[in-house]
């Protein structure tokens, strides 16, 4: 069975804090919870790869301490389903520190 998590208010917050609360739920999902399932999975994402390519919406699954895959992810039946709709996920190390003026968004 899955579980899904989200962030109810998510909506009405300001895209740093929007950030935040997914790297939160991928950390709380994928330690709290990996001794329950077989991995984690975040889906509906805005992903940031740190390329410099334009965000796109995709599907991240984590399993212990690695992402194994980026993409469209069907979640297997023992995973954990994290919804991250409408927010922005950087999967890997990404330096948030920036002096960007439009946003990750505009500028990822």
């Amino acid at each position: 069975m899955h579980r899904t998590w989200t962030c109810a208010a998510h909506r009405g917050w300001p895209r740093p804090l929007g950030l935040a609360c997914a790297l939160a739920l991928v950390v709380v999902g994928s330690l709290a919870l990996s001794a329950q399932s077989t991995g984690t999975v975040i889906r509906g994402a805005q992903v940031a790869d740190g390329t410099g390519a334009p965000l796109r919406r995709a599907d991240v699954r984590i399993v212990g301490d690695t992402i194994t895959d980026v993409g469209t992810v069907t979640p297997r039946s023992d995973d954990t389903v994290i919804n991250a709709d409408g927010l922005i996920v950087a999967p890997g190390f990404v330096d948030i520190h920036n002096h960007s003026t439009e946003g990750l968004e505009r500028e990822p």
